[in-house]
């Protein structure tokens, strides 16, 4: 899945995109005009994105996905995972080659190799990290050019890799596996949870926000960094049910999309197994929409409230509990508000 502010998009089988201009709320298909199975895809811009999939299938559109063209096809190889810089730059790797291209998609260099990839992000326009079979690990420091293995201490596939700084990632996969570095790499601390199918895909929010979600229908979250991880009930647990794919509104809530069209709207109520922090804060945002000023009401002693864009960058950050936002442009939000008793996120507007 990929989001720019308002709009998201995920993909699938038989050439399928979807499209929401709502955050999700409603979804419109897209023509493709290919048939191949698309495992990823992302979008730099509002208007600029690209799909890649089985056969080596890359396409593209810049118009937001009203219509798509083919960039690349027919290929002896499976395209599993892309990655773009900018509406130029870009890199698509898979099971035995890499491409890249500096023209948006209209040429490609690919280049085979032994890597079977399944996953891939970059933190700079040079220092990238992949994930693939049998627990491999990469890192490159060339913008995809050349790899370096790295030690996983797992041989599980692993499925989906996310940094949110230079140092600090996570990556998942088969047999309940999720690995977090905080040494850009060097060293995987293997994380507790309580699922043992595979997970397919993980984001994370901030350095304590985060969710994942896989095979038999589960949907996970953590709120301290992955130290412990909770079942949320918007998933299906038990169940048969592929959740392939999830993306975040906030810290807080989010889509999974999965088999058979299968889309999920989850969202952090505090109903979930095992959890040991108060949920019983109470705060309100007001005025909600707001164009200046906002205010907290709370009866808590606030240590700090981090203001997020809709993309999960975090944009502000406050010790009191009202402030300006002025300087914000106009959008969605999500005030993190942290004391002592908890953590609490709530949307707000800013007109």
């Amino acid at each position: 899945m990929t989001s720019t502010t308002y709009n998201m998009w995920t993909s699938g089988t038989g050439g399928t995109i979807l499209h929401s201009s709502d955050i999700g709320a409603t979804w419109i298909t897209q023509t493709s005009g290919v048939v191949a199975t698309l495992m990823d895809i992302q979008f730099a811009t509002s208007s600029d994105g690209w799909a890649c999939g089985s056969a080596g299938t890359v396409v593209s559109t810049q118009d937001g996905g009203t219509t798509w063209g083919t960039d690349m096809s027919g290929a002896p190889y499976e395209a599993n995972a892309l990655y773009f810089h900018s509406i130029l730059s870009g890199i698509v790797l898979g099971a035995g080659f890499n491409a890249s291209t500096t023209t948006g998609g209209n040429t490609w260099s690919p280049t085979l190799t032994d890597m079977n990839v399944q996953g891939v992000d970059f933190v700079s326009t040079s220092v990238g990290f992949a994930c693939g079979n049998g627990g491999a690990l990469y890192k490159t420091i060339d913008g995809g050019a050349t790899w370096n293995l790295l030690v996983s201490g797992t041989t599980s596939n692993l499925l989906d890799i996310q940094f949110i700084s230079p140092t600090e990632g996570w990556t998942c996969g088969y047999s309940g596996t999720i690995l977090h570095t905080i040494d850009a790499g060097v060293t995987w601390t293997l994380q507790p949870i309580t699922m043992t199918s595979a997970i397919a895909s993980i984001k994370f929010f901030d350095d304590q926000f985060g969710w994942v979600c896989g095979y038999s229908g589960m949907i996970y979250q953590t709120r301290d960094g992955g130290n412990s991880w909770y079942i949320h009930t918007s998933g299906y647990t038990g169940s048969s049910l592929y959740l392939r794919d999830l993306d975040l509104i906030s810290g807080s809530e989010g889509i999974a999309v999965g088999e058979n069209g299968t889309i999920i709207h989850f969202q952090d109520n505090t109903d979930y197994t095992g959890i040991n922090e108060n949920s019983n804060l109470m705060f309100s945002l007001f005025p909600n929409p707001a164009t200046s000023q906002l205010t907290i009401a709370t009866k808590e002693s606030i240590k700090n409230v981090r203001i997020f864009g809709i993309n999960g960058n975090l944009v502000q950050t406050e010790t009191t509990n009202s402030f300006s936002i002025e300087t914000l442009p106009v959008g969605i939000y999500f005030a993190t508000i942290s004391t002592e008793n908890g953590i609490q996120t709530e949307r707000f507007v800013k007109e």
